[in-house]
C-alpha cells in the first residue's frame, strides 16, 4: 500500500467521527455549550458576530478551524485549543457550514450591511440614521422623557442628542477600557 493511501485511511476515522456527530445532535450540543453564548443559539449573533452569511475572517474550512483553535483576544474570541479536540473543532466547522447552507435553502434573510428593510418574525421595519457624524462605535441608546437621547460610545464617551445636535462628551464618566468586548456599553435611565 502506498504511503498516501495509508495516510488517507488513517485520517478517515477522524472525519467520519466528526461527520457522524452531526447526525446525532452531539455537535449541536457542542455548539450550544461553547459558541451560542456569543454567536446566538441560531447562529444569528450576540456578543460575537453572526455565523450566517459571509465570514470575512474565515472564507474556507481551514481558516475557520484556525479561528476556532487560536481565537482572537483583541476581538474577545477565546481560543479553544486545549478545550476542544481537533475532531471536535472539525465537527463544529462542518456543523457551521451545514447550518449556513440550511439557512440559505430555507430562504432565511442573511445579514447585509446594505439592507434598509429588515424582518423580525412577522414585523418589518426600516433603519433610519438619526446621528450622521461624530460618533465612534455607538453602542447603546436611552430615550429621555423629552425624546432626546443618551448615547454611549464604546471608547468611553456618553453623548446627549437633542434637536438634531450631538453634545460634546459628558464629563465625569468613569474611564472605560475599550478592547475586544470591553468599553462603555449600556446606558439606562435611573428609575
Amino acid at each position: 500500500m502506498r504511503p498516501t493511501y495509508l495516510l488517507a485511511l488513517l485520517g478517515l476515522p477522524c472525519l467520519l467521527t466528526a461527520q457522524n456527530r452531526i447526525g446525532t445532535g452531539e455537535v449541536a450540543d457542542l455548539y450550544q455549550m461553547h459558541c451560542a453564548v456569543c454567536h446566538g443559539k441560531e447562529l444569528d449573533g450576540g456578543l460575537g458576530g453572526p455565523l450566517l452569511g459571509e465570514l470575512d475572517y474565515a472564507r474556507n474550512d481551514a481558516a475557520l478551524q484556525m479561528w476556532i483553535r487560536s481565537g482572537n483576544a483583541a476581538l474577545g474570541m477565546p481560543a479553544f485549543d486545549g478545550v476542544l479536540s481537533d475532531p471536535e473543532i472539525r465537527s463544529l466547522v462542518i456543523y457551521l457550514r451545514e447550518m449556513r447552507q440550511k439557512a440559505e435553502r430555507a430562504g432565511q434573510p442573511q445579514p447585509s450591511p446594505d439592507a434598509t428593510v429588515f424582518e423580525a418574525g412577522s414585523t418589518r421595519f426600516t433603519v433610519e440614521t438619526v446621528v450622521h457624524d461624530g460618533l465612534k462605535t455607538p453602542w447603546s441608546v436611552a430615550f429621555l422623557p423629552d425624546q432626546s437621547l443618551l448615547i454611549t460610545e464604546l471608547p468611553g464617551r456618553l453623548r446627549h442628542f437633542k434637536d438634531g445636535q450631538l453634545s460634546d462628551p459628558v464629563k465625569g464618566i468613569p474611564e472605560a477600557w475599550e478592547m475586544g468586548q470591553g468599553g462603555l456599553m449600556e446606558v439606562a435611565l435611573h428609575p
